[in-house]
């Protein structure tokens, strides 16, 4: 029988482990303040733009720079997206490397 059981590191592994997950916790932090981020930006596109749409209001200038902030919320949502899948496999390696869960 062990001494330590199965969710309980053995303590020569502690520090280590908790220094991991502290840097899960850190790095998740990170990541929910650029989903805050881009909530806002969202939020705000959305608002910027609202209202009546006459002709010369909806200009072109205005359709590109539309066209542009969303271009660029995309590419916020995918760069997040991919460093939410890093993290993920980053987390699972650890969880087999100690024998988590």
């Amino acid at each position: 029988m062990e001494p330590y059981g199965t969710f309980s590191p053995k303590p020569s592994n502690t520090r280590q482990i908790m220094s991991q997950v502290n840097a899960f916790e850190t790095e998740l932090g990170f990541l929910l303040g650029e989903c805050a981020t881009i909530n806002v930006m969202l939020n705000s596109l959305r608002t910027a733009f609202r209202g009546p749409a006459s002709a010369t209001s909806r200009s072109a200038d205005i359709q590109r720079e539309i066209l542009i902030d969303y271009d660029d919320l995309s590419f916020k949502v995918k760069q997040l997206e991919r460093k939410f899948i890093k993290l993920e496999m980053e987390f699972k390696a650890t969880q087999q490397q100690h024998n988590w869960f």
